[in-house]
C-alpha cells in the first residue's frame, strides 16, 4: 500500500488535509507546522480547493464537525486546521461537481457519464421514467409499454384516416 492510500481509511478529515490530498501531497509530512508556516508553492496549489472546501461547509452542503476558537470576538471563529469533514459527503459533493480528484474520486469512471444531466452524453432513461408513472398510479400500466403497430396495422389505420 502506497504511504499516501493510507489516508483513504479515515472518515473525517480536516479542510487542509482533504486539500493536500487532492492535489497530491501527504499531509503527514506537514503535521508539525501550521499551514502559514508551509511553503508557498504548496499554499499556492491547494489555495483553491481550501476556499472550495471552506466555502461549502460554511453553507452547509457538507457535514463538519466543527471546532471553534475560543477567544475569537470577530468573523469565522472555526478553527479549520482542527474542524473535521466527513468524507463519504465530501465526495457526494465533489461528484455532484463532476469533479475527479484521482485520490477521493477516482479519476477513471466512479461518475456515470450517462446519467450526468450536464454531461455530453446525458441520455436520460425513458422507459425507466415511464415504469416509475406507472408504479407511482399516474399512467395505466396498459401505456406504459406498447408494441410497435406492425406494417399491416399502421397501413389500414393510414388508409382508414
Amino acid at each position: 500500500m502506497d504511504k499516501i492510500d493510507r489516508w483513504k481509511l479515515a472518515d473525517e478529515l480536516t479542510a487542509y488535509q482533504i486539500a493536500l490530498l487532492i492535489v497530491g501531497y501527504d499531509p503527514s509530512e506537514f503535521e508539525d507546522d501550521q499551514p502559514h508556516m508551509w511553503p508557498n508553492e504548496v499554499k499556492q496549489d491547494i489555495s483553491p480547493f481550501i476556499n472550495a472546501i471552506k466555502n461549502a461547509a460554511i453553507s452547509n452542503k457538507l457535514d463538519i464537525r466543527q471546532v471553534r476558537y475560543e477567544e475569537v470576538d470577530h468573523g469565522d471563529d472555526t478553527d479549520w486546521t482542527e474542524t473535521t469533514i466527513n468524507i463519504d459527503g465530501l465526495c457526494d459533493w465533489m461528484r455532484l461537481r463532476n469533479f475527479q480528484d484521482g485520490f477521493f474520486i477516482a479519476a477513471h469512471s466512479e461518475i456515470d457519464r450517462l446519467a450526468d444531466p450536464s454531461g455530453d452524453f446525458y441520455a436520460p432513461n425513458t422507459n425507466g421514467h415511464k415504469q416509475r408513472l406507472v408504479m407511482a398510479g399516474l399512467v395505466p400500466a396498459i401505456h406504459a409499454r406498447k408494441p410497435p403497430l406492425r406494417k399491416t396495422e399502421s397501413r389500414a389505420f393510414s388508409a382508414s384516416s
